[in-house]
């Protein structure tokens, strides 16, 4: 041992650079020895990438071992693994003997990033499973790229609902940048997959994001029956903030009756919101006579518009001209069952009372 110490200290001490050492031209033990005694960051490094450069699979796993043995800095890992996945040298041990290394990278996140939302999904799962985010080095950059890593495997055509699951179990960070993958499951209207997410979410104001990136992309396409339960279920789970009516009022003002009529349709709404939304339809006179306007007027006192607009539409519907080829307001419909039951009864009152 003595004499390969003393061969090992006559090559430090030499002009060589140290990265050779990673190379098949010194052995195992010379290179470990070396490393045990000098292991700057810098030249570590470089050794790491000429050892996870070499062709032969089985030399650049051992030798790349060896080196993670003498402790590199989180840092060279981090580069190292960035290096071995652009480079496509995946090995399923060699990805692990680095990950198990690596700790947060943060001085190129976007670029770690990158090169994670363009892996397979092979690759894609052991890294999810290698590095938890329950560990302490869980930081923001390793949350980044739980994002990318777990948005991807929701955007899978065919989606695996029981490793999604199993990653969201094990801690995947839902909210994290704006919930994307939760905004991404409203869009594109996968309510089993949005379910599952919603299981997870705290925070209420991504439900509002949700239903109103929901309703655009609806808009988009053209509303199906399929957005409906979708739309329905953000409703139910806390969308009703200021979004909500903003969405409500946008699609009350020109009477977009698939929107609304998915609003009545849904249970559990506040019936204030659909004051709020009659109040809207009443004051667009120059829509006054479709189709679509009637239709809404009709829909909206069957759910629980109440009140002062009800009472304003009677009045316009009362002195209003139509056009010959207009539908006829329904003003039966628009006081309701029961305001019609109590305006019967005065009506019918011995003493005349009248409306």
């Amino acid at each position: 041992m003595s004499a390969l110490f003393n061969t090992a200290m006559a090559v430090e001490s030499s002009e060589l650079r140290l990265d050779t050492l990673a190379t098949k031209v010194v052995s195992d033990d010379m290179m470990a020895l070396l490393f045990e005694k000098r292991p700057a960051r810098k030249s570590l490094l470089a050794a790491l990438h000429v050892a996870l450069s070499l062709v032969e699979e089985h030399i650049r796993l051992r030798r790349t071992k060896v080196l993670m043995a003498s402790g590199p800095s989180g840092e060279a890992v981090d580069r190292s693994l960035i290096h071995v996945i652009r480079s496509c040298l995946i090995n399923r041990e060699l990805v692990d003997t680095l990950l198990f290394g690596a700790s947060v990278y943060y001085r190129q996140g976007e670029v770690f990033t990158h090169v994670i939302s363009s892996l397979d999904m092979d690759v894609l799962l052991r890294l999810l499973q290698a590095k938890s985010p329950g560990q302490a080095a869980f930081t923001t950059a390793w949350q980044a790229i739980w994002v990318q890593a777990f948005l991807k495997v929701c955007q899978e055509d065919q989606l695996d609902l029981g490793l999604i699951s199993t990653l969201l179990e094990a801690g995947a960070p839902v909210e994290h940048s704006a919930g994307t993958c939760f905004l991404h499951a409203a869009s594109t209207f996968q309510l089993p997959l949005l379910k599952m997410l919603g299981s997870k979410v705290v925070d209420e104001t991504l439900f509002s994001s949700a239903f109103s990136s929901a309703v655009d992309r609806s808009e988009e396409e053209g509303t199906e029956p399929h957005h409906i339960p979708t739309l329905q279920y953000l409703l139910r789970n806390g969308a009703k903030s200021r979004v909500v009516f903003e969405t409500v009022h946008a699609a009350a003002a020109p009477c977009k009756l698939p929107a609304l009529q998915m609003l009545a349709e849904t249970t559990g709404v506040d019936e204030t919101l659909f004051t709020f939304v009659f109040d809207q339809v009443i004051r667009r006179e120059d829509v006054w006579h479709t189709t679509d306007h009637v239709r809404v007027v009709e829909l909206l006192p069957e759910h629980g518009a109440t009140g002062e607009p009800v009472a304003a539409l009677l009045l316009m519907a009362s002195t209003a001209t139509l056009k010959d080829d207009a539908p006829s307001l329904p003003v039966d419909v628009l006081l309701g069952g029961k305001r019609e039951r109590q305006l019967q009864g005065r009506r019918s009152r011995p003493d005349g009372g009248g409306v």
